[in-house]
């Protein structure tokens, strides 16, 4: 009886496998083996080394974004942009100027209103709507947000105001969001703007582009933002009734109008700010300046601004400015390419200059 040999064999007897392949097939099979030995060990080692580095930190906790916008609030702002009724504002050193009665809806007074300005730090109220509104979940105010070197470094290229990121007295560290907010609108801190928009959107950038989303939510005329600290750079523009129009906004989020209104604030660790000077001498009761306070009117709000020398092409100094005249009617005042020197001041004449504006403003046009 014949028999076929090949059916008695394996198949791996019957499969030729070069010497050369099954070579490197086994090298790399044990180059595998090693790394994932190696990365075992290494994950070990981290966790004895740092034991909370696998776990979410409470100081940078990590949330997921429910789609919820718990401090977002159903804000209409009925401003018209008609100017033919609107008296031509005068005696003001600034460029452009408008007060707007936002309880009419009316502008009142105007001078070049509608025509492209540098907003500066006005841009901040913009800022502070999209961070307010973009909260995730109720205990946002209290998420503490890296403020790094890189915001800080940045802080000192665009020359950025603020007193956030100073070594000693405001460093690099974790911030909640409540004092970072504080820190954007009362001392004007650039370096807050950042933290800000990387913790809201991941980047400035990212940021940016939900400032101009709002923007055109909120159908504002001709404003486009391209940085979230007001720095002017590229086509970074808006208007006086588009400011007016986002300070009118801001003051019906009573979030977002407890903060523009604040004149000072204390953080976790007892650190005390301030608004910035200008606002807080001529707006306080006692300030240093009282005598120019407004006679027609209460000033209960301001973000200022100031990027340099309008006859170089800057912003010179700026405000935009909330009040309830003693008429019972509320007010938007803002003033932008403030110049000149009306008394004397060691630095930022034409900052203070703005606030000499708006009084006027209130003082000549509220009736």
């Amino acid at each position: 009886m014949s028999t076929n040999n090949s059916t008695g064999k394996s198949f791996f007897s019957r499969v030729k496998i070069d010497d050369t392949t099954l070579l490197l097939t086994s090298i790399l099979c044990i180059a595998i083996c090693i790394l994932l030995a190696l990365t075992s060990v290494y994950g070990i080692v981290m966790a004895i080394l740092n034991p909370t580095a696998l776990i979410p930190s409470p100081e940078n906790p990590s949330r997921p974004n429910t789609g919820e916008r718990p401090f977002k609030q159903d804000v209409t702002v009925n401003m018209s942009y008609n100017t033919d009724d609107a008296e031509s504002i005068s005696g003001v050193t600034a460029k452009n100027a408008i007060l707007v009665d936002i309880t009419t809806g009316k502008i009142v007074a105007g001078k070049s209103s509608g025509s492209e300005l540098k907003p500066a730090s006005m841009t901040k109220v913009m800022t502070l709507i999209v961070v307010i509104e973009n909260l995730s979940h109720e205990d946002a105010m209290n998420d503490m947000v890296p403020v790094t070197a890189e915001h800080i470094r940045l802080k000192s290229e665009r020359e950025m105001s603020g007193y956030l990121g100073h070594p000693t007295s405001y460093p690099a560290g974790n911030y909640s969001v409540k004092t970072l907010l504080h820190h954007l609108i009362m001392d004007s801190s650039g370096v807050a703007a950042l933290a800000l928009a990387d913790y809201i959107a991941g980047s400035e950038a990212a940021f940016v582009k939900l400032m101009n989303e709002k923007a055109t939510e909120m159908e504002l005329e001709r404003t486009n933002f391209v940085t979230c600290d007001g720095t002017d750079k590229g086509y970074h523009h808006s208007t006086a009734r588009d400011i007016a129009k986002i300070m009118a906004y801001a003051m019906k989020n009573t979030h977002c109008a407890n903060i523009l209104s604040v004149l000072s604030y204390t953080d976790e660790e007892e650190r005390s700010i301030y608004h910035k000077p200008l606002v807080h001498n001529f707006f306080q009761e006692n300030g240093t300046y009282a005598e120019y306070k407004s006679q027609t009117a209460v000033i209960k709000a301001a973000k200022s601004g100031w990027t340099g020398n309008v006859a170089s092409g800057d912003s010179g100094g700026c405000m935009v400015t909330y009040a309830k005249g003693n008429n019972g009617h509320e007010y938007i005042v803002v003033v932008a390419g403030a110049t000149g020197v009306k008394f004397t001041m060691d630095t930022d004449q034409a900052a203070y200059n703005a606030v000499v504006d708006t009084i006027h403003i209130l003082d000549n046009y509220v009736k």
